[in-house]
């Protein structure tokens, strides 16, 4: 069983980030913070704030 799946099955709160740029520095501070999993983004745009995430192994380096 994954770890998150775990945690909400037996947990009774968990903090889910939904990281605004996938950016290894975002992840750290969430996690440092208190997240217990992050969000990322791929193939998407997001039309209010004219971001754009690209494909999923254009971050693997991330």
């Amino acid at each position: 069983m994954g770890k998150l799946k775990q945690r909400l099955e037996h947990s009774g709160l968990s903090l889910i980030i939904s990281l605004p740029a996938n950016d290894v520095r975002l992840a750290k501070a969430a996690l440092e913070e208190g997240a217990d999993a992050l969000k990322v983004h791929f193939n998407v745009g997001h039309r209010a704030s004219g971001t754009h995430f690209g494909p999923l192994d254009s971050y693997e380096d991330i």
